[in-house]
């Protein structure tokens, strides 16, 4: 991965081995926060 590189969900989730559900749980949880977010919210 290139430093500061902006990755979709779906990239991280398959480079941690998780599912991208459960990236977003994590958020949920409050465990992680992303770094930015799309002017859609997403």
């Amino acid at each position: 991965m290139i430093p500061n590189e902006e990755l979709t969900v779906e990239a991280v989730a398959q480079h941690l081995g998780i599912t991208a559900r459960t990236l977003h749980y994590y958020e949920e949880m409050g465990l992680i926060e992303p770094t930015c977010r799309t002017a859609g919210g997403h």
